[in-house]
């Protein structure tokens, strides 16, 4: 009722610091911001799959998890090898701080033309305003913070969103996240597809296997 008539706004959700695999800020959503989060996912993740996502970007997509991630890139050191026969090397990289340093705006506004562009279903409308509302609703400033102050202690700053307010930064822990993620890091996967590359893409994290060092 209240996404229909445009009364929606989010919920208080809850902090907490998770230490596996490494100490690691969590925003998470509440539960009736989760159903509707679940919502604009399941209505808008079929066009991205058809339309947008790059076939090695891997990461809470179906059939593209960690395992299919690591068996493509085993594919690729054999292809770029010639089964092994021809020395290659092997790059890791990451982006910094990825999810706390995304520009939400920037982020709103390629999504907003996506849906403009390409969805066709009959939801438009709706995606748009929660587009805005989901990733610019600024949740930090109205959490309720569960793990003990001390564990922030000497945490990286660029890696936590708690007192931030300029719109830099979505929290990790809502499915809508991981969508934009997966969105945004498009752009960045397909200029290396088109640099003729192969890799695997995780996330945040790209791995790479080529045989040129130096023009790489």
């Amino acid at each position: 009722h209240q996404v229909g008539n445009c009364e929606y706004t989010m919920r208080v959700g809850i902090c907490f610091m998770i230490t596996i695999p490494r100490l690691r800020e969590v925003l998470a959503a509440d539960y009736g911001d989760r159903m509707v989060q679940t919502w604009y996912f399941n209505e808008l993740n079929w066009w991205l799959e058809h339309y947008h996502l790059h076939p090695d970007s891997y990461s809470c997509r179906v059939g593209k998890g960690g395992l299919r991630a690591v068996q493509q890139f085993q594919e690729y050191v054999f292809e770029e090898s010639e089964g092994y026969t021809v020395d290659c090397y092997v790059a890791s990289l990451d982006l910094q701080s990825f999810f706390m340093s995304i520009d939400t705006e920037i982020a709103v506004r390629l999504m907003e033309r996506f849906i403009m562009e390409v969805y066709r279903g009959p939801h438009r409308d709706l995606l748009l305003y929660l587009t805005r509302v989901i990733y610019q609703s600024l949740p930090q400033s109205h959490c309720v913070v569960k793990s003990h102050r001390r564990m922030w202690v000497g945490f990286p700053e660029r890696k936590s969103l708690l007192g931030k307010s300029d719109g830099i930064g979505i929290p990790i822990g809502n499915i809508t996240s991981q969508m934009i993620a997966n969105f945004l890091t498009t752009f960045y996967l397909n200029y290396l597809t088109s640099l003729g590359y192969k890799f695997i893409h995780y996330t945040d994290d790209t791995a790479f296997v080529f045989r040129d060092k130096e023009r790489f």
